[in-house]
């Protein structure tokens, strides 16, 4: 009968183990390394093996009975720190290493923790309180082990020391604080422990993320035969994400929408939710029968034939449902546009670029040209709200193609110290994570946060060269967009008679044209012209007044240009009349000087009608000269002799007409 028992309990502590490990078996067609899995899972159990064997020694040296002290030190920080060694043992045989593999292999080794910890409790205790505590550490060790291999997977991908150390740090602290606080609900052996359930499956959704991530990285070998490191891989990475999450974040209807969420199960997996809700109504109808065999409490039955029934069904349902394409092509974090000028010289001047992704080891540039691979340069930061920051960098990678992301140039900083490192990971990424809870969550002043990341660079994706010379658009076009002048010369014109124009505006690098018409009506007032070769990039009308409702300052930057440019118009106009007044007066010069020349020569011909050449009539020809008149006199004077009585006699009646027309 004893026997029976011990059997009894150790199945009991057994099926808990294969039950999660057929839930997560979908991952082994991506694990199929079986050695691998055995290693890990030894691991686990070596660790279990060894926190059995020193547990009564570290009640000795630690004999405070505090719950917090028990819960995060007793247990959680040892059990992880241990976990954590020995995956560092078991990661340092891996060839091909993925952190695919680093989490698999985490929650591996849980299993095996668990399987060793299981059999403990159903040797060394009672049935009821062996049950509480295995149902529910099974996926704890499984889900907190795995996200420590994820984190610890990261670190050694790792390129630099900073930030080993950090994804070393994540992968001891995450893992503890759930271990902890899990183990806190549990010791306190009343209603806390119905906590235990809601936590579990917020652990199994970060697991589920982290598995899903780990799926959109490339392999440590991919990375080195790349010869970029993970931390500039991720930055690279990130840049169409960010194109997409603003384009989506300012209502672009294009943008394809990717859900986090994807649920799909299978024929077994439906089966087995419906299973587990089965097994929990069964369990509230038949629970005093059921407790009664287990020798079970109030709330030890809702948290066994209840709660914990449903917790499976929703594992099972999380596990099918985060959708890896969400990671390849969204980030959950908000991009902050910054303004990063590079090669500052002693009067503080230097290029502009734009960026929206730096890390404490690297970042990431707008440029539109090449700054050249190994390169340095100083560059200052200039994040919104933070004091700007001064390093210098080394450019290790760059692509100009159009419309291929990323386009830009990524530069690896050189001299970073204490006070960058903190003003990175401690000021940048807080403000970037407060501002995306905001943003995401619709808190108050979330419309507030889009300045940060609606910019002209960031709503205008679609660009092309122009040649020199190269017509943009033409006076009469319908004004549909407006245009960003990303490197080149631009003029703004306007067509006059005889294939001639004005030069209205010359428009330099950095700067919009094209909105005057887009805001003030459907066709274009003016020409535009490629001075030189020009790289452009074009929005429609919508993106313009998405930019002018959420970014103040690129308004009052607009309204400034604008009033500019008018009054360059103005000044264009007015230049433009004051060559024509002078010239006009030059014509009349002309005119006048031609008209005594012909009265001269129209004197001395007798035989034209005297009343054709009375004095005051040939006065009012100088009085009423113009182009019309001047012409009519060339006519006169260059006319052929043996016709020039006929010509003149004509010619004067003509004008006299014309004058009388214009009187």
């Amino acid at each position: 009968m004893y026997d029976f028992a011990i059997w009894k309990n150790i199945l009991i502590a057994l099926s808990p183990v294969i039950l999660f490990y057929v839930i997560y078996s979908r991952y082994s067609v991506f694990y199929p390394n079986y050695s691998k899995q055995l290693q890990a899972f030894i691991a686990g159990i070596v660790a279990a093996l060894f926190i059995i064997v020193i547990k009564p020694y570290i009640l000795i040296l630690l004999p405070f009975s505090n719950l917090w002290f028990s819960a995060f030190v007793k247990a959680a920080l040892l059990e992880k720190g241990l976990v954590l060694l020995l995956l560092i043992l078991v990661f340092k045989y891996y060839l091909d290493f993925t952190l695919l593999e680093a989490s698999l292999s985490g929650i591996l080794l849980g299993i095996g923790f668990s399987t060793c910890e299981n059999i403990f409790y159903a040797l060394s205790y009672g049935t009821n309180t062996m049950i509480i505590r295995i149902i529910f550490t099974v996926p704890l060790h499984m889900t907190t082990c795995g996200i420590a291999g994820y984190y610890l997977g990261e670190s050694i991908y790792a390129g630099s020391r900073l930030y080993k150390y950090y994804y070393l740090t994540l992968a001891l602290i995450i893992p503890v604080f759930f271990h902890g606080v899990f183990d806190y609900v549990l010791l306190h052996q009343n209603y806390y422990v119905y906590f235990a359930s809601p936590l579990l499956l917020f652990v199994v959704i970060i697991q589920e993320i982290v598995l899903s991530r780990s799926r959109t990285v490339p392999g440590l070998v991919v990375l080195e035969a790349l010869s970029i490191s993970y931390e500039e891989w991720n930055v690279l990475n990130r840049q169409p994400k960010y194109d997409r999450w603003m384009q989506k974040s300012m209502g672009r209807k294009h943008t394809p929408r990717v859900n986090f969420f994807v649920w799909s199960p299978g024929g077994f997996q439906a089966l087995m939710i419906i299973g587990f809700i089965v097994l929990s109504v069964l369990g509230s109808q038949f629970k005093a029968d059921i407790s009664g065999y287990f020798l079970l409490t109030g709330w030890e039955e809702n948290l066994l034939l209840i709660i914990f029934p449903l917790s499976i069904a929703g594992t099972i349902v999380i596990v099918n449902a985060v959708n890896p394409e969400f990671f390849k092509y969204n980030e959950l974090k908000i991009p902050i546009i910054s303004n990063a000028v590079i090669d500052v010289d002693e009067d503080g001047i230097g290029d502009n670029h734009v960026t929206y992704d730096m890390s404490a080891v690297n970042i990431f540039l707008n440029t539109f040209e090449p700054l050249g691979v190994g390169n340095h340069y100083t560059i200052e930061l200039e994040v919104p709200h933070l004091r700007s920051k001064t390093v210098r960098g080394v450019v290790v990678w760059e692509k100009h193609v159009i419309g291929h992301s990323p386009a830009g140039s990524l530069i690896r900083f050189e001299n970073t110290n204490s006070k960058f490192v903190f003003f990175i990971l401690f000021r940048y990424y807080v403000s970037r994570f407060v501002k995306g809870v905001i943003f995401n969550f619709h808190l108050p002043g979330f419309e507030s946060i889009k300045r940060f990341f609606i910019h002209p660079v960031s709503t205008m994706r679609d660009e092309k060269i122009y040649n020199a010379g190269e017509q943009i658009y033409r006076e009469g076009e319908e004004s549909t967009q407006f245009y960003f002048l990303k490197k080149g010369i631009v003029e703004i014109f306007k067509s006059h008679e005889n294939d001639t124009s004005i030069s209205l505006n010359i428009i330099t690098d950095g700067s919009i044209f094209g909105e005057m018409s887009v805001f003030g009506g459907k066709r274009r007032t003016h020409s535009a012209r490629a001075l030189t070769d020009c790289l452009i990039a074009t929005s429609d009308r919508e993106n313009l007044h998405i930019l002018v409702k959420n970014n103040a300052e690129f308004t009052l930057r607009l309204f400034e240009s604008l009033a500019i440019r008018i009054t360059e118009t103005e000044n264009s106009l007015y230049n433009y009349i004051k060559d024509l007044d002078a010239q006009k007066r030059e014509n009349m010069q002309l005119f006048h000087s031609l008209s005594m020349i012909m009265i001269s020569t129209l004197l001395e011909n007798r035989d034209i009608d005297p009343d054709l050449l009375q004095l005051s009539r040939l006065k009012s020809i100088i009085k009423a000269i113009n182009d019309e008149i001047a012409a009519e006199l060339v006519k006169i004077l260059t006319c052929r002799h043996d016709r020039r009585k006929e010509v003149i006699e004509s010619g004067l009646r003509h004008i006299y007409s014309l004058i009388e027309k214009g009187n």
